[in-house]
């Protein structure tokens, strides 16, 4: 295999051409890696002198281990290691603080020059024997490799090598994430992980999808394996092997299929929002519960347009000879009529004449990003597809071909349930209609890092799925969730593996192919928006959902002894689900917001997020005839907000003026503060004041509603905090908490809420949080209301999954960056909900801009850099 750097930034022009381009260079030539010090071992020495003296100095102060390791993923697409949480500091000495910062800045020098040794060979050949024909892989000034292969086999092994090089401390992570196996790597603080892993079962299903697939795509992701285990061979791994005390195994195709899984799982939608919602409903009761309900706002917008929703829906009908589908449900107390972002304009709305797409998918930031950008032409297939791919996992999430691009968002169909099992007294045995049934048991071995007996874990399932009430943090010694089992369309023997679906989007040449694609992926629940040069734009939403008995809604948690609230084992197709081509608007846009209307023939849930983002980028694209990259551009980094304009309009309806009386008996910040909000022009920019008046006094009001009757933690996830946060990030309550306040707030509304009467009144409410905002915010930004501005305390930062081990975090961690924007602007800059403000929970991991018409006009930016090696200069280059 021929490696070589290209000089220039911009990746090489699509087409059989570039071939030519290349200089030949002998086959057998030695290799040579981008740099090396000469003198790595004693480097290497007297950093590992000057780490341990770190690692001496740390625990010789007064910092302890409470929780030992955690480890936290990304919500979408793919975990990422890191200690977050574990670590907690009790009377540290400031002294302490100093010595790292000062121990810091050499260790991350020492370090970058021992991570030199598994730097990309960039320049020479290497010889592999599972290569069938020469492979060619150019590496530009950005990092991106673009790998020219003769066969989809060999391109797909250079793909995991190339994968491997930049990112195999992550793929490792990954890898030991999906099958359950994080004890292996860190010991017994990732058992609590493994347990809960082990319990679903990811990595048997895993090994089920590899036996179901066509022989195909098991010989691409055999190649792709091949690949990684290729690098592996050299034995050039990256520096967080060494800190770890880990040496990475050979892979089996099987790790590929059960990381799949394990991302679909990740953006999977339904029980988050039951465990959420039954948890409330047992402390306060059902009416009061129903206040917190995820109603979507009716002003907000679909995602499929009307006019393609009337002619699916008639289609659909078409296929029942009683006009009516079987799955048709009502969804009690919704008035629907109206993490990422993605939109396109036909050629029509489009100042070049040919369509236009954008795409900025929303996840965690980590270091390195969840995305790996690379381009893969093999001219005998016809493929040449350029674009974002995941380390683990074979082909392209997103990107374009010569002939269409597409973007992705999360679509939020219900696919998974809850169901309260009744057990016998030893739990042996479940009812079910009337009957006792045996609870089926596996025993799963979890071997310990440190730890010379493994840990056995006994999981018990029914045949809803495996009982998850010793393994879920919300659950355990819960009486709401004794014996609960989990359902899912991811752990189901009888929905098929749509992961050749997703190899289909880079072959696709027009919206036929897109339509075919699209309806193969049966697993994973997607929205994706779609261009082509011959003008088409198109919407399809992926993956099956279940067809539920009764009108069980995927509200709550529901007696699963009954059989009245079952799945009935019929799945709606993906060939049903919403999609259409070229409407009458002119353009297509997906937000996480509602995919269809209430009349819709299938039941797909009511987990989407709350539409505000939908509704400004719909507004957006209304407003004008022609649309250009620039604009595009201009949109990704909106900030305007509309729950932000409610918020204040609810606030001068129920206060008044600041001048009133009721504002006289306050502070004069609460009267500064209460002007610069009634002044703040809705826009949620770094520099605002308004901005940072309104994110704080808007959360003082959902906590001082919320914590008297909930406690911190119900209140924690009633805000959307996972249910197991280290393996999902929300919950499908998140971003509603904003919904609801507004409702509670809204001077049309017919009846008082109960939860604005316990905490005394609107008025009481707000100035208890216009008082908290100001008093908040005067201690940490001082005096000067003009120093109160967002971004400085609302920053972007980029973690390293080894960053809580002091003094890591100045080795790896980047710096944060002040950022406008939060969860409801189309810049979504998300902050967690139980550590506010910093936009450490959603933030837009790349943004594409593609025009169709020409591809060399195409921009993309990719945070922090494409490499996840310390001594690369791609770990940060993009930062």
């Amino acid at each position: 295999m021929e490696v070589k750097q290209r000089k220039g930034k911009q990746p090489p022009p699509q087409g059989a051409k570039q071939a030519s381009e290349l200089t030949e260079q002998p086959k057998k030539a030695a290799a040579t890696k981008s740099r090396g010090p000469s003198c790595f071992a004693r480097l290497q020495f007297w950093g590992g002198i000057l780490f341990f003296l770190c690692i001496l100095t740390y625990h010789a102060t007064s910092y302890y281990y409470t929780g030992n390791f955690k480890w936290r993923y990304d919500d979408v697409l793919g975990p990422t290691v890191t200690l977050a949480d574990s670590l907690h500091v009790k009377d540290r000495p400031q002294f302490i603080d100093l010595v790292f910062r000062v121990i810091g800045g050499p260790l991350r020098f020492l370090l970058s020059w021992m991570s030199t040794s598994s730097l990309p060979t960039i320049n020479g050949s290497l010889d592999f024997p599972e290569l069938r024909e020469k492979v060619r892989v150019v590496r530009d000034d950005n990092g991106v490799p673009h790998i020219y292969a003769n066969n989809t086999h060999d391109a797909y092994f250079a793909q995991g090598f190339v994968h491997a090089q930049d990112r195999l401390f992550q793929m490792e992570v990954n890898r030991l994430v999906s099958a359950g196996r994080v004890s292996e790597l860190v010991g017994a603080p990732g058992l609590n992980t493994d347990r809960f892993m082990r319990t679903i079962g990811l990595h048997l299903v895993g090994e089920r999808v590899w036996n179901e697939l066509d022989t195909e795509m098991k010989e691409i992701i055999q190649a792709y394996t091949d690949g990684i285990n290729a690098f592996i061979r050299m034995g050039q791994f990256p520096i967080e092997f060494t800190l770890a005390g880990h040496t990475p195994s050979r892979w089996h195709p099987q790790n590929v299929t059960s990381f799949y899984r394990l991302m679909v799982w990740q953006l999977s939608a339904g029980w988050g929002l039951e465990v959420t919602r039954t948890m409330l409903a047992v402390a306060v009761g059902e009416e009061r519960a129903r206040e917190w309900d995820l109603e979507y706002p009716k002003e907000n917008p679909a995602t499929l347009p009307l006019d393609l929703e009337k002619k699916l829906v008639t289609e659909l009908l078409k296929k029942q000879k009683d006009g009516v589908l079987n799955s048709d449900q009502p969804v009690p107390g919704v008035n629907r009529k109206g993490g990422s972002n993605t939109w396109a304009v036909d050629s029509a709305h489009s100042a070049t004449g040919k369509p236009l797409l954008a795409s900025d998918p929303h996840l965690k930031q980590t270091v390195p990003s969840t995305w790996y950008f690379n381009h893969m032409i093999v001219p005998s297939e016809k493929i040449n597809v350029w674009g974002a791919s995941v380390p683990g996992i074979p082909s392209m999430a997103i990107g374009h071909n010569e002939h269409a691009a597409w973007g992705v968002t999360l679509s939020f169909v219900d696919v998974e349930d809850l169901f309260i099992e009744k057990l016998n007294e030893d739990e042996s045995q479940y009812e079910f209609k009337g009957s006792w049934h045996p609870v089926t048991q596996r025993k799963e071995i979890i071997h310990m890092k440190g730890k010379s007996e493994p840990h056995v874990e006994t999981v018990r399932e029914t045949h809803h799925g495996p009982i998850l009430t010793t393994v879920v943090p919300s659950m355990i010694n819960n009486s709401a969730f004794a014996g609960v089992a989990y359902a899912s369309t991811i752990l189901k023997n009888d929905v098929a593996p749509g992961i050749k679906g997703m190899f289909g989007l880079a072959r696709m040449k027009n919206y036929k192919d897109f339509r075919e694609t699209c309806s193969r992926i049966t697993d994973i629940s997607l929205n994706i928006v779609y261009a082509d040069v011959h003008g088409d734009i198109a919407y399809h939403a992926t993956g099956t959902a279940p067809k539920r008995m009764g009108h069980h809604t995927g509200l709550n948690a529901v007696p699963g002894w009954t059989g009245e609230y079952d799945w009935t084992g019929e799945y709606i197709p993906p060939a049903e689900f919403p999609h259409g081509v070229n409407p009458n608007k002119g353009f297509v846009h997906s937000c996480n917001h509602k995919i269809i209307s209430d009349d819709f023939p299938h039941y797909l849930g009511r987990a989407w997020m709350n539409g505000y983002r939908g509704r400004r980028i719909e507004e957006l694209l209304s407003a004008k005839p022609k649309h250009s990259l620039k604009d595009f551009a201009d949109y990704q980094h909106d900030v305007m907000s509309f729950p932000g304009k409610e918020f204040v309009a609810a606030v001068k309806h129920h206060l008044g003026a600041p001048t009133e009386s009721r504002f006289q008996t306050l502070s004069a910040d609460v009267q500064a503060a209460a002007r610069a909000l009634y002044d703040w022009d809705n826009f949620i920019r770094s520099d605002s004041v308004g901005a940072s008046i309104y994110e704080v006094a808007r959360y003082f009001v959902v906590r001082n509603l919320a914590e008297p009757s909930l406690g911190a933690d119900l209140a924690d996830l009633l805000l959307g905090k996972g249910a197991v946060p280290l393996l999902k990030l929300d919950n499908e309550y998140f971003g509603y908490d904003t919904v609801s306040i507004l409702r509670m707030l809204d001077p049309k509304a017919t009846k008082q809420s109960w939860w604005l009467e316990q905490a005394g009144g609107a008025n009481k409410v707000l100035i208890s949080a216009l008082s908290g905002a100001a008093t908040w915010l005067k201690r940490e930004l001082g005096n000067d209301i003009k120093q109160w501005q967002w971004g400085r305390i609302h920053q972007w930062p980029f973690p390293h999954g080894l960053a809580e081990i002091k003094p890591l975090d100045q080795v790896f961690n980047l710096k944060s960056i002040p950022v406008g924007g939060d969860t409801d602007t189309l810049l979504q800059m998300a902050f967690s909900p139980e550590e506010p403000y910093d936009a450490s929970c959603f933030i837009p991991s790349t943004q594409l801009l593609y025009d169709v018409g020409n591809w060399s006009r195409s921009v993309w930016k990719f945070y922090p850099g494409n490499s996840g090696n310390l001594g690369s200069l791609h770990y940060n280059d993009f930062h």
